[in-house]
């Protein structure tokens, strides 16, 4: 069997459709299990967690329909106090994560809509959305590896799933902006159910443009579904006009209020500080960007940022040459979301939530397992140290491991702390360096005549 998968390669062919089934079978019953853990222990774990991610979508959005400035900390303080009787009960840190929001305008056309319904059925809606749009992605993504992998697609599916329970509990809206992402891509992909494709993306694109801005461009210069991705983006400019008029003429200091909330995350210290002093890199919520890895070289953000910068700028201009240079075939589509989904991460701020856009990354790695044994030892490699080292696992085994033994001290604890710290990032480039040189590499020998088995997208002339 032409580019049959390894694991059916050498079964007799009267027995293949029958293993063939069995490993589809064990692949979905693996992502069914993943599904399972995740929606079970994020319920389980639900009422002991302070949604405090959605509690800023929620009162910040709040205050715009009380006609106040969403950007400024008292005026959404004293919404929180007004709206929540048990507001006072908060830390201070909490409050400050309700009222002192950080995201732009384009989330608000989204998080209105929540707004405008009581807390407690809004907080269910968001948290049926981002379980169900998860889910779907997952189950989409596990399809498209399956044509190849079925069972280790599913594995790793499954357990992508079922270690980032934390995106859940948070109720960060990268739950929703990459779970819809997902399904859009597979929309594009797939050239089904476009105008779903197209709502969903610009829904994704609102609220966390920098987690799915690279899978947008993907598809607006790999020429296959360039309509579809310009769609989504004019929708993105309709429903967001309306908010950026209303701010300039309600609020018209927005922006620089906005700027300075992110200056004040990002100071030193703050939360968003990537370097080793603020401690960002470990613990369940870490920051994954490759300025925690590059802090490390100096404390001063000039200079572990244009580090940062440099590599990345590197790897996504040669991403973005092999994207517009590479002919239409399957391998190219998922060797270019794969590249553009752990490139995401490296360049500005991301935490450990953000990474489950790696599930992008699934499909090329079961299809480069079923074609090549070394490059599919290697794909399996990357992505499954990327997929576990992102996951909430590793600092669980570690929280336990604290429980038991003394923490280390002095020169043990700084090297503890490094490796802790250099882990993610590193791990994260590697992954991208690999999938950039198999992308960049079949850019060039992907067939110019793709048979309908192949063809991953069209376009209409």
């Amino acid at each position: 069997m032409e580019n049959a998968p390894r694991e059916f390669a050498d079964v007799p062919a009267a027995g293949s459709r029958v293993s063939a089934a069995k490993a589809r079978r064990d692949g979905l019953y693996l992502l069914v299990l993943g599904c399972s853990v995740f929606l079970l222990f994020g319920l389980a774990l639900m009422p002991s967690t302070e949604a405090l991610d959605f509690e800023d979508q929620y009162y910040t959005a709040q205050t715009l329909l009380r006609h106040g400035d969403p950007y400024d900390q008292k005026q959404v303080l004293q919404v929180f106090n007004a709206v929540d009787a048990n507001s006072s009960a908060d830390s201070f840190t909490n409050r400050m994560i309700v009222t002192r929001t950080n995201y732009l305008p384009t989330a608000f056309p989204v998080t209105i809509a929540f707004a405008l319904l009581p807390y407690w059925l809004a907080h269910w809606l968001w948290m049926s959305l981002t379980a169900g749009s998860l889910i779907v992605a997952a189950f989409l993504i596990w399809r498209e590896g399956a044509q190849y992998a079925p069972a280790l697609s599913g594995a790793l599916v499954g357990y992508l799933l079922a270690s980032n329970i934390f995106i859940l509990l948070s109720t960060n809206p990268a739950g929703i902006s990459i779970g819809l992402c997902v399904i859009a891509a597979w929309c594009f992909l797939r050239n089904r159910y476009i105008a779903i494709g197209v709502f969903c993306f610009a829904i994704a694109l609102m609220l966390k443009p920098h987690d799915v801005g690279l899978v947008w461009l993907y598809f607006l210069f790999a020429k296959t579904v360039r309509k579809p991705a310009l769609l989504s983006s004019l929708l993105v400019i309709a429903l967001t006009i309306p908010v950026i008029t209303w701010l300039a003429y309600a609020t018209p200091h927005w922006a620089s209020e906005w700027r300075s909330n992110l200056q004040f995350y990002a100071m030193p210290g703050g939360m968003n500080d990537p370097s080793p002093a603020a401690g960002r890199g470990s613990g369940m919520d870490r920051m994954i960007n490759l300025q925690t890895a590059t802090s490390l070289l100096s404390d001063n953000p000039h200079v572990y940022n244009a580090i940062a910068y440099l590599i990345c700028g590197v790897l996504l201009l040669i991403w973005l040459a092999a994207t517009v240079r590479a002919r239409r075939s399957v391998s190219g589509a998922y060797l270019g979301l794969a590249a553009a989904s752990v490139l995401t991460m490296l360049p500005v701020y991301h935490r450990q939530n953000d990474a489950i856009l790696l599930l992008l990354a699934i499909p090329a790695c079961a299809k480069l397992w079923a074609e090549s044994r070394q490059l599919g030892r290697s794909a399996l490699a990357f992505t499954f140290a990327a997929l576990y080292i992102t996951g909430a696992l590793p600092w669980v085994f570690v929280t336990i491991l604290n429980s038991y033994y003394k923490p280390a001290v002095g020169f043990a604890s700084r090297l503890l702390a490094t490796t802790q710290l250099l882990s993610v990032p590193i791990i994260l480039l590697a992954m991208a360096v690999f999938y950039l040189w198999t992308y960049l590499s079949s850019a060039t020998r992907a067939p110019v005549n793709v048979s309908d088995s192949e063809l991953v997208a069209t376009e209409a002339p």
